[in-house]
């Protein structure tokens, strides 16, 4: 027989002090629960997000009854990545976030054997603390991704089925006209998720439905029995007992109680059959779901698509970075967007923490957690049922951490003596207030707050919608109808002097041209401590989030003499595995605000690269005149000179009555039909004229297939939205994108019509046309071009506007020959002599040449447009040598300097250290290896459950530095060498 604790001490675990036994209590199973008492152990590694926390079930003779509420109690619980269930002979690793009413995830088997020696490789120690268990299952890792249904999730899928047919049964029952189907249908649902949880705490039980109803009762033998009198007693019952509003309002009367709906509810309760679509509740155990899974059901449930909406479910881990940042004692605390409540719930975790209540509390701190909670926890939603879910997630959160049977033996006790007994005597609900935050002025009787918080929607105030009078009254301060900004107007009504907020934002309130004016109103108005530009993390932070996101830490307080921290996390592969934001120290900017205030510089300036980027854009700008002095003059366009967009085919003028109700497929099939009546695929007497898109244009080439006009597009003026006059689109001219991530140009001088997102350049001197398309096509503009003008960079539709393009730098063209070279190499390229790829570097080198940049320069801008990867062995030697080349020079020669690397092969993300030695004769100290790999283990015992974490990537020894990143091409560049051996030499003088 299988001996446990003989197979973990052959994976190298301490079965006696590293698996830590566990209780379950298995409900109505209590031959389950004896055979399991003592038997039941959990590995949790230095850092869960490894995803390989796992638990044991050490009994070798369950059967597949016992092995279902096995799995049916750790899926619920979500705390367990992984399940050993023993056999007799074996033990069966599992995976534990797949539905337990189908088979079971088998990710392997072991016999404990010798025969198993290559296996246990699999499962060593080290491999569930840094996360390598996922790479040496790399076979299984797609069923795993095709199985796996988290809690919540299942609850989500759950709860829409059953909205659905509620809905169903109440659309033909009840007059809707306002909306009152939707709100009996969604009271049930909040009121059935609220006694499930009483239930499942065995708060309500035998004695509870026995003294007010009969021994037999439960909620599901009322409902299977159609008995309305009794449901709505038991409602007012919980309205009372709890104080909980939820089952007061809305009122609903025996008639709106369908039989149809209660038999519907019932089914949903006890339903085992998952496999006909009737998904059920049966599955779920409300006493160990965690209670933020509620906040979270909510985000998914109610609105399908939120995040094309603007409105992002913020994930518990950034809320506590906000809620923990900004609430510094106990205070009112105001979340003006509060959606299901999850800054509200963290936030009163953090006052609980604050008054001694959080950990181990007991029933005597019921009381005092509900006073906390009614004098300081506000919030203003404008979704009734969202409010109403925030309103669930705080009661709960009420009875969070208190054991499930003091609970029951408290109430038992309380109910026999206490005639109109209340377990919360303090009715917070009206704190929650349902409405439009633009229009509330105080929450009960409370208009100004210590502390604000909160995630309000990333959205455009349409035409007759509540906001707009708001906005119209802003519309100075305003822009683009931003709602979000909106709401950063508005909390100034609700702070105190010193009023403490941190919020998550729209990145484009602080990097778009359209949002000067409230950027200006902002910088006057409050004092930034901290800037989070999260624009590369947002996948791993937000789902399904297209639009970068910011987070603000900021007060009511003076801004004169304030200075703010900018801090923008890189995304890396060992933020992906780990789900969490790596910030390194070293990539903190500090900036005056007063300079932000003034325009000295902009936010968006620190957005795209680092500072060593930004001095050299500015000296390119410094020793350049712009790109304007070169084209020709035009008093009609908008930026003085000949440069113009193509035809918009689609516009204000000739959309659809219905335009508003596509989607984009919808649109974009409209657009082609309405086109495909005036042009032809082919080429023909009639048709034509080319038309690009800006698909058709890559450097210097046409490509693809294109579209055929004809020859006189200025009479269809009245058909499409914008259409020039025939001669814009003849004679010599530049043709480029404005969209993309990089610029691309063409120089053409035949007939050509082109789409809006097209620009146009026309030049005063035709022989300059071949150098202007090579240098447009260069790494060097499209780096300075990202440095300091492309908006959304890392996002969707990036793009640059006709003045960055006016303002692009030229040098002062005096090298004849120089010019000559390039112009040449842009013709070939252009006739298709030479391809663009093969000569790129050629290119790139003589417009570094035409600019002057010294080779220090070169190589940043090089290393920029590197495309991501890991790092070779020979790279990182690169970056050593480059390192000391650089320092050498500066250092006594008597003294010699030495470089030594060292690749982590742990961490299935990988990191890399190079440890930099003076006086190298000495006595060694510390390698590399070793400080990489301590670095690792004090990394993952501090991250724990963080989303943002900040790390020293140089730590400095005894005649040594030593550098530890992630292993990344862009981390050891040759430019990075450069700007690391700068700080090592001002390091050494200071």
């Amino acid at each position: 027989m299988l001996n446990s604790k003989a197979f973990f001490g052959r994976i190298n675990f301490d079965f006696s002090s590293e698996l830590k036994p566990m209780s379950i209590a298995f409900g109505n199973n209590p031959s389950l629960a004896k055979k399991a008492e003592g038997k039941i152990f959990r590995y949790t590694p230095l850092n869960e997000k490894t995803q390989c926390v796992f638990t044991l079930f050490d009994v070798w003779d369950f059967n597949d009854d016992d092995i279902f509420e096995i799995r049916k109690y750790i899926w619920n619980e979500n705390k367990s990545d992984l399940l050993f269930i023993r056999r007799q002979d074996r033990l069966d690793l599992l995976y534990s976030f797949s539905d337990p009413t189908k088979s079971p995830v088998l990710i392997d088997s072991f016999a404990g054997n010798e025969s198993d020696d290559l296996l246990l490789e699999k499962i060593a120690k080290a491999n569930f603390d840094t996360g390598l268990f996922w790479e040496a299952y790399k076979s299984v890792q797609q069923n795993v991704k095709n199985r796996r249904l988290t809690v919540d999730r299942g609850l989500v899928r759950t709860l829409r089925i059953l909205r659905e047919k509620l809905q169903e049964a109440y659309s033909a029952a009840i007059c809707d006209d306002e909306g009152k189907s939707d709100e009996v249908v969604q009271a049930l649902i909040d009121r059935t998720l609220f006694i499930k949880f009483l239930e499942d705490k065995h708060i309500i039980n035998s004695f509870f439905y026995g003294h007010y109803f009969t021994d037999s009762d439960t909620y599901i033998q009322l409902l299977k029995s159609h008995r309305k009198d009794c449901i709505n007693k038991l409602f007012g019952i919980i309205n009372r007992l709890f104080n909980n509003t939820l089952f007061e309002n809305p009122h609903i009367p025996a008639e709106h109680l369908l039989d149809s709906a209660l038999t519907l509810i019932a089914e949903a309760l006890e339903q085992k059959n998952f496999e006909t679509g009737q998904l059920s509740l049966f599955g779920y155990r409300f006493d160990v779901i965690p209670m933020e899974f509620i906040g979270h059901v909510y985000e998914m449930f109610f609105d399908e698509n939120q995040s094309e909406e603007g409105i992002f479910y913020t994930p518990e881990g950034l809320a506590k970075l906000i809620v923990d940042e900004t609430i510094t004692s106990t205070g009112k605390i105001l979340d003006p967007s509060c959606g299901s409540g999850m800054f509200l719930v963290v936030g009163l975790r953090k006052l609980f923490a604050n008054e001694r209540l959080l950990l181990n509390p007991s029933v005597n701190d019921i009381e005092k957690r509900n006073k906390i909670l009614s004098k300081y926890i506000f919030g203003i939603e404008k979704q009734e049922n969202a409010r109403r879910l925030a309103i669930l997630s705080l009661y709960l959160e009420l009875l969070n951490g208190i054991k499930p049977d003091d609970l029951k033996e408290f109430i038992e006790t309380k109910i026999q003596s206490e005639d109109n007994f209340t377990l919360f005597p303090y009715d917070f609900t009206a704190n929650i207030v349902q409405g439009n935050a633009l229009d509330v002025s105080s929450i009960n009787e409370s208009n100004r707050f210590q502390y604000i918080v909160g995630n309000p929607p990333f959205l455009q105030i349409r035409a007759g919608e509540v906001e707009e009078k708001f906005w119209k009254k802003h519309s100075g301060i305003v822009g683009n109808r931003q709602l979000s900004q909106c709401f950063f107007i508005k909390i100034k009504e609700w702070c105190n002097g010193d009023t403490k907020l941190g919020f998550v934002s729209n990145l484009s309130n602080f990097n778009s041209d359209s949002s000067t004016k409230f950027q200006r109103y902002f910088y006057a108005q409050h004092a930034i401590s901290k800037f989070y530009n999260l624009t590369e993390v947002k996948k791993i932070l937000f789902e399904n989030a297209k639009e970068s996101a910011a987070v603000i830490l900021f007060s009511n307080g003076s801004v004169k003499n304030n200075h703010l921290k900018l801090l923008t996390p890189t995304l890396s592969e060992f933020s992906e595995l780990f789900r969490i934001v790596l910030l390194r120290d070293s990539k903190q900017v500090e900036i005056r605000q007063s300079d932000l205030a003034n325009e000295i510089v902009l936010l968006k300036d620190y957005f795209s690269g680092e500072q060593e980027d930004r001095i050299l854009a500015d000296k390119i700008c410094s020793q350049c005149c712009f790109l304007s002095e070169y084209l020709q003059t035009d008093s009609d366009s908008r930026t003085g000179f000949k440069i113009n967009n193509g035809v918009q085919f689609i516009g204000s003028s000739n959309i659809p009555d219905n335009w508003k109700t596509l989607d984009k497929k919808g649109k974009r099939e409209y657009k082609e039909e309405y086109i495909e009546q005036y042009c032809s695929s082919k080429k023909g007497a009639i048709f034509n004229i080319q038309f690009l898109e800006c698909s058709n244009i890559e450097p210097f080439q046409i490509v693809g297939e294109q579209l055929f006009f004809e020859s006189n597009i200025e009479k269809h003026k009245a058909i499409f939205e914008r259409v020039r006059a025939n001669e814009s689109y003849t004679g010599k001219r530049i043709l480029l994108p404005r969209t993309g991530t990089r610029i691309r140009a063409i120089y053409i001088d035949a007939p050509m019509y082109y789409c809006f997102d097209i620009f146009s350049l026309r030049l005063k001197e035709s022989k300059l046309y071949y150098l202007i398309t090579a240098i447009l096509n260069s790494d060097l503009t499209n780096y300075y071009l990202t440095i300091k003008h492309r908006k959304r960079a890392a996002d969707s539709f990036p793009k640059v506007n006709m003045n960055d393009i006016v303002h692009l730098p030229i040098p002062v063209l005096y090298d004849k020959e120089l010019m000559e070279a390039i112009s040449k190499l842009a013709k070939q390229i252009t006739t298709g002599e030479i391809r663009f790829a093969e000569c790129k570097h050629t290119l790139n080198e003589l417009i570094f040449d035409l600019y002057g940049l010294n080779k220090f320069e070169r190589q940043r801008v090089l290393d920029f447009s590197m495309k991501p990867g890991k790092v070779s062995a020979s790279e990182i030697d690169d970056y050593i040598s480059s390192f000391v080349g650089i320092v050498k020079p500066h250092i006594d020669g008597n003294v010699n300097i030495k470089g030594t690397k060292f690749i982590d092969r742990k961490l299935a993300s990988g990191f890399v250290g190079v440890k930099i030695e003076l006086i190298p004769n000495e006595k060694q100290g510390a390698s590399i290896e070793q400080v990489v790999n301590y670095s690792l283990t004090e990394l993952v015992k501090e991250i724990g459950n963080k989303n943002i974490y900040t790390a020293k990537d140089k730590i400095y020894g005894k005649n040594s530095l030593f550098i530890i990143r992630e292993n990344s091409i862009k981390n050891w560049s040759k430019s990075k060498a450069f700007e690391d051996a700068k700080t090592f030499l001002t390091d050494l003088l200071k």
